[in-house]
């Protein structure tokens, strides 16, 4: 067995990726990557949320009862094609016909899409981190403004959510791979 030498440190986003959720709550097998625009990506896993019980006469709490702990992350993807957008938006992509191009229909009501997302970077040893997150709600967006010195792409925001495997067992909602030698 190989020594613990993997470090908790991130450098970058190099790949993020996704795919459907893995049998019984597990992290999905088969992701797709995709190309994000740089600068666009951010990261949140917050500190639990605290409650305190107070008492009379007392300015310590009795007990502090913790609370949610919201983890999301959001960015921006490009090089998408049409057929792509069912993926992260839902809806229907229609390939083209002679007379007809390429297109792709918004849904008639906004889905709930949920999937595996893993985003890899690297540590300053230069080895891989992989975060990864078996159960993940993808909310898509496109917005900003039409310019010839930027592009526009496809707007993700990426809410983590606890897989539950078969027997109703919450499973961990994250974790982190480090680094496999070859």
């Amino acid at each position: 067995m190989a020594a613990d030498a993997q470090l908790f440190e991130m450098t970058g986003l190099s790949t993020f990726s996704i795919g459907a959720v893995g049998a019984d709550g597990a992290m999905g097998a088969a992701l797709t990557p995709y190309l994000v625009k740089d600068g666009t990506a951010s990261f949140n896993i917050a500190e639990p949320t605290q409650t305190e019980i107070d008492i009379y006469q007392s300015d310590t709490a009795y007990a502090i009862l913790q609370g949610k702990q919201p983890k999301d992350f959001t960015t921006e993807l490009f090089g998408l094609k049409l057929s792509d957008l069912p993926t992260f938006m839902g809806g229907a992509f229609v390939a083209s016909a002679t007379t007809t191009p390429d297109r792709w229909n918004s849904p008639t009501t906004i889905p709930t899409i949920i999937m595996s997302v893993k985003l890899q970077t690297k540590d300053s040893l230069g080895q891989t981190v992989g975060l990864v997150f078996p159960k993940c709600q993808i909310i898509a967006s496109v917005s900003g403004s039409l310019s010839k010195t930027d592009l526009i792409g496809l707007q993700l925001k990426v809410v983590v959510l606890a897989p539950v495997n078969g027997s109703g067992v919450i499973l961990s909602s994250w974790g982190v791979d480090g680094w496999v030698a070859p």
